[in-house]
């Protein structure tokens, strides 16, 4: 990838770190037990992707129908590790659960995917306070 395009990635996660801050959407640097914790799994044996999402010591699995309500890039699940359509509704999953604001999922969900999502590997973690990072 030459040097423009990461140039460019990076003013769009910048601005994106912006925007979740004028929602006062920002998150505390100290431990909140409501911050939530995405956590992902590939299941390679049964060709499924699991994504979990925990608040409150609670975990369940992360539902993809608000996201639908924005994109449907991927009715049959999600994915990650590369810049496809799987990974594409699982990032307008995360961004619409931690923001409940369908317009901001909708206009950084593909930021949101390239500068983190692609870049997952076989399970991954990330937490509502490094996504408004």
């Amino acid at each position: 990838m030459c040097y423009h395009n990461i140039h460019k990635r990076n003013e769009q996660a910048t601005l994106l770190m912006v925007a979740l801050g004028r929602q006062g959407l920002a998150v505390s640097t100290q431990k909140d037990t409501n911050m939530k914790i995405f956590r992902g799994e590939k299941q390679e044996q049964v060709g499924r992707c699991t994504v979990y999402i925990e608040i409150n010591g609670y975990t369940t699995e992360l539902s993809l129908e608000k996201s639908f309500e924005v994109v449907n890039h991927s009715p049959t699940g999600v994915q990650w590790g590369y810049e496809g359509s799987g990974p594409a509704q699982l990032a307008a999953a995360i961004l619409y659960e931690t923001t409940n604001d369908p317009e901001l999922t909708q206009r950084y969900y593909q930021d949101f995917k390239f500068a983190h999502v692609a870049k997952w590997e076989d399970t991954f973690e990330i937490t509502e306070l490094e996504i408004h990072d």
